[in-house]
């Protein structure tokens, strides 16, 4: 009886390993679906464009976040879509703090289009700023009057 028993214990224990190495195997498969689920939710959402954007903006790097900003104008075709809004905001700012000559302009498209926005009165400080910067004081009590 006790060699019965014998021959049959490397039966036995291969197949609990068996299970074990199945149960792995379920699991491991089950965690990389989660993993790139999550993974593919991050760079397919629709705003991601516009949170590097920020992200960069941020970092005061202006020049990239100014491209992205624009790659977010772009995209958002709806002229009252607040995250357009922002993104016309902040590519006009990155302008100014470029100081590209099309910086003022842009800030006073953003003004004259949306002068409901939050954002206006920081507009207008940052023409005020600008025209500092180019010896326009007269310019500058009058942006930073507003």
């Amino acid at each position: 009886m006790a060699s019965i028993l014998t021959n049959f214990t490397p039966l036995i224990l291969n197949k609990q390993m068996n299970k074990i190495k199945a149960i792995g195997l379920l699991t491991g498969i089950f965690l990389s679906v989660i993993v790139s689920a999550q993974k593919t939710m991050v760079y397919t959402h629709k705003d991601s464009e516009y949170e590097t954007a920020i992200g960069l903006f941020q970092k005061e790097k202006y020049g990239a976040a100014q491209k992205s900003f624009v790659k977010v104008i772009e995209t958002h075709n709806d002229p009252q879509s607040l995250v357009r809004i922002d993104a016309e905001y902040y590519n006009a700012i990155c302008a100014i703090e470029l100081f590209n000559k099309d910086g003022e302009l842009f800030l006073k498209q953003f003004i004259k289009n949306h002068p409901e926005s939050s954002k206006v009165k920081t507009a207008y400080f940052y023409l005020g700023k600008y025209n500092y910067f180019k010896k326009k004081y007269k310019d500058v009590l009058k942006w930073f009057d507003k």
